[in-house]
């Protein structure tokens, strides 16, 4: 990045999310399910009761449900109510139709004209190029809630705590299939301070394990009519319904009571003797209702409940979070950020980018959310989003829940539970519409837990504690079910945790390519360790022994050095003593590490896997296999053999051979990788280029845990495979070894292949975990901050940079660029982006404000963003919140 004139107190970030693509690679969920279009026109409600003033409407090639003669025009920045309704006129009279009535949304962010004449999307695209303030304009288009099937049998709540319980409508569960609360709630169980909203058809305000959490907002006085607060709602006690436009969020069994269901999985009141618990057992639950008497949920009701939480975030009031178990299925335009219809996505990223968590429903229609058809809102293409798919008491992915490895990030329980009841009592149900709750109650423990934690965070920590489950592996981004306890530990933990570990999770007694034993053992931390507390008194190794357990016949590895790297202050190195051992090698055997929390800190004192008071040990496994040796028989997924993945490393197996194994010359070697997280899987054949040669042309292929194949290879060097994919979601891997010829073989069944070549070979694979889908860096790791900017003798102006290194192998699919700077002369500043290709993107190109010679904030945490809604151009100094660049890239 770089920046003219000079400045004082640069500083700026980068957020990036990544993806590699594979060799060859396939998505067995990427393609288009062959029922996809007849399961939409089973639900796009063709013959559906629109209800009171609803209508279809063309628009463009799409038939939509609106509002009738109802339109939302979505603005580029919030203009005051005044104005938005004096722009929205003037909309009318452009496209040359008479408004019976206009009202500004959103506090002027949007606004919705009422006309009995009719817009086409073409009038409406030719307006947004005729006034620049404009970003869309659209019918008022109408939702419903979500159908629940329910009955009235009182059931356990299985999702808190599964003991494998029998739960009617599901039968026996499986124990531990739950999020782990008991654990969760030994660290928290709320707070009242913490607010989560929830957007939907209401809360039954009256019902006894709901009225201890109800939201009350601390500046209205109830039932005096006025608007006390001046936040331009009267009576907004403990929320607003913006389906009736009055200040009762009251819930009704008559439009399903459905919000009233959602509210009680986020924070029923817990501990109080009656009726069930919530995830948090302390909470404010704020209702904002979005559906009419009739049901029906309208965009202008949306946006306004969106917009309300973000205006109460920015009035002070503790929204952690949003539920959004509101959902309309919709064609893949509808993802597309430069599509029609434009207000409620606008809506949702301008409550995102205030700091708030967006947590939503995937869906009930069993499809995949990757796929062209999607539910919305959990679809938008809006990072920071937070979508949720259900899973039954045994672990499954249940059958109607939406999914999708790239747009749903987790799952949670979702079927057959007990919640409260609109109207009183309790009732079951199933949905993802309460999967999604159980999310957002996470959501309210974590910021109780750690309230300065970003929206970032928050998403990082549940998606990187997920319990792995084959049935969502290649399903959810994470590949996993929500464990509220896990998340709980990792958003609490600010010491050193434990990224890599080298020679890697299995090698060979012999450095490669050497007779030199192997006698250090490395690990790679995420933060600098400081070296003065470290001691071979924190640190033991042993050999699991000739039992193969730890704990029995364990054998001691001397640890004689713990040092850190002299080049990186990460990596700390463990040097053994050998010479009691044969040969003076490590023994063939799994082994495993433990490491005392007092002794590797970092260098802010923070304790191992704790904070700056204490922490936890770690404990970390690898095997050694001899320098050769075969790892038969290994023919089928059943008896792969084990690689461990759970940190970041290499290995290389040596000496195996094609064509010794049961099988013969139909002989394959199958290797299984259990990854924690989701990363980049490099491996390669190495049989040609082997130490002597080989004859063996070999075949390389990667399989996911259902034995569908992600990625196979031929040539990658010379005659030998190679493979590199990166896996979205934590879970089983398999690496399969064949020859030449022999590349459609069964994994699930050994010698199923046809005639290929033979041969000794090498396997090397290297797992590199990602910590996270975001990268980022800010001011603190840059040590020449502030700066000024040199200007040379007789020049009135300079640039300087600041360097930004991404050591990531992933493609870059997106970058935000955050900014604080202060300067003398902020107008007179450009600032630009540069890439590693040398592409030079102007972020801002002197906007601001003129300091008048003193020190001026001019960008105050300022988002560059290519998916904002709002051009710098069009901003004021100081700028703060997301914005366009000068020269959009987008």
């Amino acid at each position: 990045m770089t920046t003219s004139r000079s400045a004082q107190g640069l500083g700026s970030n980068t957020t990036s999310r990544s993806k590699v693509p594979g060799v060859q690679g396939t998505n067995p969920a990427s393609a288009l399910r062959p029922d996809a279009l007849e399961r939409l026109e089973e639900r796009a409600m063709l013959n559906a009761d629109l209800g009171v003033g609803g209508a279809w409407v063309e628009w463009g090639n799409q038939r939509v449900a609106a509002q009738t003669g109802s339109y939302i025009l979505t603005f580029n920045d919030y203009l005051g109510n005044e104005r938005a309704e004096l722009l929205a006129r003037e909309a009318a009279t452009r496209l040359g139709i008479r408004a019976d009535s206009v009202a500004s949304l959103g506090r002027g962010g949007w606004a919705q004209i009422q006309t009995r004449d009719a817009v086409t999307l073409d009038s409406a695209s030719r307006l947004r190029s005729e006034m620049p303030s404009l970003l869309g304009f659209e019918p008022d288009r109408l939702f419903q809630s979500t159908a629940i099937p329910n009955d009235a049998r009182f059931g356990e709540q299985w999702s808190l705590r599964n003991t494998g319980q029998f739960v009617p409508g599901s039968g026996l569960g499986l124990a531990g299939a739950d999020v782990h609360a008991e654990g969760a709630w030994n660290i928290t169980t709320g707070s009242r301070d913490v607010v989560v909203a929830v957007i939907d058809t209401g809360i039954d305000l009256t019902h006894p394990d709901l009225i201890p959490n109800l939201w009350r907002n601390p500046g209205e006085i109830p039932g005096d009519g006025l608007d006390n607060d001046g936040n331009g709602f009267v009576d907004d006690i403990n929320g607003y319904d913006f389906g009736e436009s009055d200040g009762s969020p009251q819930d009704s069994p008559d439009v399903g009571g459905h919000g009233t269901l959602v509210a009680s999985v986020i924070g029923a009141a817990g501990n109080d003797g009656v009726g069930i618990t919530g995830v948090a057992w302390g909470v404010s639950l704020m209702g904002l209702k979005i559906a009419n008497q009739f049901g029906g949920l309208s965009t202008a009701a949306i946006i306004g409940a969106h917009d309300y939480a973000t205006m109460m975030r920015q009035r002070g009031i503790n929204i952690v979070a949003s539920n959004n178990s509101y959902r309309a299925l919709a064609p893949d335009f509808f993802g597309d950020p430069n599509n029609v219809f434009d207000a409620e996505r606008v809506a949702i990223e301008r409550f995102i980018n205030s700091g708030g968590t967006f947590v939503a429903a995937s869906g009930n229609d069993g499809l995949d959310n990757d796929e062209p058809v999607r539910a919305f809102p959990a679809s938008f293409s809006i990072p920071g989003v937070i979508s949720v798919a259900a899973t039954t008491n045994t672990d499954t992915l249940a059958g109607f829940s939406n999914y999708g490895a790239e747009t749903v990030e987790l799952a949670a329980p979702g079927v057959n539970l007990l919640m409260a009841r609109a109207g009183g009592g309790y009732t079951v149900a199933s949905g993802t519409s309460f999967a999604s709750p159980m999310v957002a109650g996470a959501v309210a423990l974590l910021k109780t837990l750690k309230p300065n934690a970003s929206a970032v965070e928050i998403r990082e920590a549940l998606v990187n504690s997920v319990d792995p489950l084959p049935s969502l592996v290649g399903k959810v981004r994470s590949g996993g079910r929500l464990n509220i306890e896990r998340a709980l530990q990792i958003i609490g933990t600010s010491g050193p945790v434990v990224r890599g570990l080298e020679p890697g999770p299995i090698f060979g007694q012999l450095q490669p390519g050497t007779t030199t034993a192997v006698s250090e053992i490395a690990l790679t931390f995420n933060k600098d360790i400081d070296a003065s507390q470290l001691s071979t008194l924190g640190v033991s190794i042993v050999g699991a022994g000739v039992d193969g357990v730890f704990g029995g016949t364990d054998v001691n590895v001397p640890v004689s050095a713990v040092t850190r790297d002299a080049t990186n202050p990460r990596r700390v190195v463990f040097t053994l003593t050998l010479g009691g051992f044969a040969q003076s090698r490590l023994p063939i055997d799994s082994y495993r590490i433990t490491l005392q929390p007092s002794a590797f800190r970092d260098t802010n004192g923070n304790f191992l896997n704790g904070n700056d008071l204490a922490g936890t040990p770690g404990v970390y496994d690898f095997r050694v296999v001899g320098t050769t040796g075969e790892n038969e028989p290994n023919d089928t997924l059943a008896v792969a053999t084990p690689i461990n993945a759970s940190v970041s490393g290499g290995v290389r197996i040596s000496g195996q051979t094609l064509g010794n194994g049961t099988f013969g010359a139909l002989d394959v070697d199958l290797y299984r990788l259990n990854l924690t997280a989701p990363g980049q899987i490099s491996a390669e054949v190495i049989a040609r280029r082997r130490p002597g040669g080989s004859s063996l042309d070999s075949y390389l292929r990667l399989f996911n845990a259902l034995g569908e194949e992600l990625v196979s290879n031929d040539q990658f060097a010379g005659f030998d495979a190679g493979v590199d994919f990166f896996v979205n979601t934590p879970g089983t891997y398999y690496l399969g070894v064949s020859g030449f010829g022999n590349n459609n073989y069964n994994p699930f069944v050994g010698g199923s292949g046809t005639a290929q070549s033979l041969g000794v070979y090498d396997l090397g694979v290297t797992v590199t975990l990602s910590s996270d889908e975001v990268v980022s860096v800010d001011s603190a790791t840059d040590t020449g901050l502030p700066r000024r900017i040199p200007v040379a003798p007789g020049q009135t102006q300079g640039t300087t940079t600041s360097s930004i290194s991404v050591s990531d192998s992933r493609e870059i699919l997106d970058v935000n660029v955050r900014i604080n700077l202060t300067h003398t002369f902020p107008g007179d500043l450009q600032i630009s982006l540069i890439g590693p290709n040398g592409i030079e993107i102007i972020l801002a190109n002197r906007r601001g404000s003129d300091g008048g010679g003193s020190p001026t904030p001019g960008y105050v945490n300022t988002i560059f963003d290519d998916e904002a809604s709002v051009a710098i151009a069009l901003g004021s100094a100081p700028f703060t919140g997301s914005y366009l660049p000068e020269v959009n890239p987008g």
